[in-house]
């Protein structure tokens, strides 16, 4: 998948992904395999970030389902 329309949303409302992965109560490294595609993103996950990140749940896919080109 490609997370980079959520990697910009982290960065604008975040200094680092390690303050984003606290504030959703993950630890730094499992975000970080999480944006890599190491991991998946589980729906309870998905919500809670798109609670902190503002961002619709309606809107989740263009942030979570994005395939890679």
């Amino acid at each position: 998948m490609d997370y980079s329309n959520l990697i910009g949303e982290i960065r604008k409302k975040f200094s680092r992904r390690s303050d984003f992965a606290a504030a959703i109560g993950m630890h730094a490294a499992s975000l970080s395999a999480k944006l890599n595609g190491k991991s998946e993103w589980k729906s309870d996950e998905i919500m809670v970030a798109c609670d902190v990140l503002g961002i619709p749940l309606c809107d989740a896919p263009q942030y979570f389902f994005c395939p890679k080109s």
